[in-house]
C-alpha cells in the first residue's frame, strides 16, 4: 500500500507542476501582449508628439498672419512642403529662399492677412506626412 501512496503522491506532483508551468506560461505570453500594446501606445504618443506642430491647426481655418509663420515653421523646421491655393492656382513652398514671396501681392505664393485658409495635412500610403495644404476661403 506504501508503494501505490508514493506512485499517487508522485502522480500529484508532477500534475501540480504541469499545471504551475501551464500557468507561467500563460501568464508570460499575457504579459507579453500588454507590453507589445504600451510599446505601440508609446509609439503612436511619441508619433503625434513629433507631428504636433504640422498637424495643430488640421481641419481648422487659420488666418493668413498665422499661416505665413506656419508655414515658414514647417519647410524650414521639418522641411516639408507646403502647397498654398488661391482660387484656381496652385503653389509649392518647398524652401526658404522662397518666404519673400509670401508677403509679395504679386506673386502666387501670397498669403493675404485679412484672409483664412483651410489648414489641411497631406498624408501618403504609410501615414507619413508629406505636404501641408493651404486653401484661402472667399
Amino acid at each position: 500500500m506504501g508503494v501505490v501512496k508514493e506512485w499517487l503522491l508522485g502522480f500529484a506532483i508532477i500534475v501540480l507542476t504541469v499545471l504551475l508551468l501551464a500557468i507561467g506560461i500563460q501568464i508570460y505570453e499575457r504579459s507579453e501582449r500588454i507590453a507589445d500594446k504600451v510599446i505601440e501606445s508609446q509609439d503612436k504618443t511619441l508619433k503625434q508628439e513629433e507631428e504636433y506642430e504640422m498637424t495643430k491647426y488640421d481641419g481648422l481655418p487659420i488666418n493668413g498672419s498665422l499661416a505665413l509663420n506656419h508655414t515658414k515653421v514647417v519647410v524650414s523646421e521639418y522641411h516639408v512642403p507646403v502647397t498654398v491655393v488661391r482660387g484656381t492656382n496652385e503653389a509649392v513652398v518647398s524652401t526658404s529662399a522662397q518666404f519673400p514671396d509670401l508677403r509679395r501681392l504679386s506673386s502666387p505664393l501670397y498669403l493675404n492677412p485679412m484672409k483664412d485658409y483651410e489648414h489641411s495635412v497631406v498624408r501618403d500610403e504609410n501615414d507619413v506626412i508629406v505636404g501641408i495644404r493651404l486653401v484661402e476661403q472667399p
